[in-house]
């Protein structure tokens, strides 16, 4: 049963890879993959003998739509966070919180340093954050 969890969780990581790419290069994240993300963490959860948790994904999802609605974080970015909060504990969620601010400010840094043009007219792709903080903090032992 581990392999499994291990599949999976290497399965999420993927997608994970895959949303950088395209947030980087687009600076969007389509739905497909946030769907496909959010499916790939519910059963991971499942495989753990845990629910996904609803209450988090709801609690990060509603004011994250406020945020999005005020032009203050993507919309696509609030999403990928929604669907990643179905993995994580109430007590775990605040180091993912943590670590996606501390990821979102090394990735606008090197942004800024290296593609300074193009992080002034496009933004910082925060989903590189989001998925590196979820590299870092989630646990699969």
């Amino acid at each position: 049963m581990t392999w499994l969890i291990t599949a999976n969780y290497i399965a999420v990581v993927l997608l994970l890879l895959c949303v950088c790419v395209q947030d980087v290069t687009s600076r969007l994240i389509a739905n497909k993959l946030v769907i496909a993300v959010g499916v790939a963490a519910c059963t991971l959860s499942l495989l753990r003998g845990q629910y996904p948790n609803l209450i988090l994904f709801a609690a990060v999802l509603i004011p994250g739509f406020i945020l999005c609605m005020a032009n203050i974080i993507g919309g696509g970015d609030i999403k990928l966070m929604s669907a990643l909060a179905l993995l994580y504990t109430s007590s775990q969620f605040p180091h993912f919180l943590f670590l996606t601010a501390l990821s979102g400010g090394a990735v606008a840094l090197v942004c800024l340093l290296f593609f300074f043009k193009t992080t002034k007219q496009h933004g910082v792709p925060y989903g590189v954050a989001i998925s590196l903080a979820f590299i870092f903090s989630y646990s699969i032992n």
